[in-house]
């Protein structure tokens, strides 16, 4: 039999002490995993994420205080004490203004390339013909050489 502090017994025997114990602990672990499987997130994600699990409409609903003041929540998202707010920013929305500029991004990259190389090859075809240079395969005066 494990052997546990004597206030730590005592604590248990009161119910509501030892949900509100349990609660907590749930929440803790249901943060960290959650920070452990997705690299971006928003706090709005994270707040409807535990809503879902804990099948309720508000996390407030759980009696924790305002998911602001949560330590991990302040932890993970550096968030000021002060703020009474959960600013309404999906993950979604994040992802899709991320590959929307990584696209822009690669166009831009690729219309650059492609005017270098443009400005290139027209700048190799006027040193070749002011050099008197004949590009392989060029006829001129209609001659094949042969007599």
């Amino acid at each position: 039999m494990v052997s546990r502090p004597i206030s730590q017994c005592k604590m248990l025997q009161i119910s509501s002490l030892h949900s509100l114990i349990v609660i907590k602990g749930k929440i803790n672990a249901f943060i960290q995993c959650f920070f452990a499987v997705r690299r971006i997130t928003s706090l709005h994600d994270l707040e409807v994420a535990i809503c879902n699990n804990e099948a309720i409409r508000m996390f407030e609903e759980l009696e924790l205080g305002p998911i602001l003041q949560h330590p991990l929540v302040q932890h993970y998202f550096s968030v000021n004490t002060d703020r009474t707010e959960v600013f309404l920013f999906a993950n979604s929305k994040c992802k899709s203004e991320i590959k929307e500029r990584i696209k822009k991004t690669k166009d831009e990259k690729k219309a650059k390339k492609a005017e270098v190389m443009a400005k290139t090859l027209k700048t190799q075809g006027k040193a070749n013909i002011s050099k008197g240079v004949v590009l392989k395969g060029s006829k001129l005066g209609g001659s094949s050489g042969k007599h």
